[in-house]
């Protein structure tokens, strides 16, 4: 089952991402968000994507590797919460 999440992305971060020299997105938590609420049930179901929208209405895919709290990584930071989401390939 291909599970498909959708996050607004802006020049450069799109364009790097994209062409595949960014391959991680990272994003403050909000566990208010659905799409937040859905990445903490990842493990349980393979075949995740991330869509990334550009303002000027383009759009690309990249597959879901895994994804951590930035507390995991570094233990000193604290409040807000990020996330660091790890990107495998564009989807053609």
């Amino acid at each position: 089952v291909e599970k498909v999440l959708e996050f607004k992305s802006i020049s450069p971060f799109f364009e790097l991402c994209r062409d595949g020299k960014k391959p991680f997105d990272i994003r403050l938590w909000d566990g208010k968000d659905k799409r937040f609420r859905a990445l903490s049930q990842y493990h349980d179901f393979p075949g995740w994507w991330i869509e990334f929208v550009h303002p000027g209405g383009e759009t690309f895919k990249r597959e879901l590797l895994t994804w951590e709290y930035l507390e995991d990584i570094h233990w000193y930071l604290m409040q807000p919460r990020w996330i660091i989401m790890y990107l495998g390939e564009k989807q053609e």
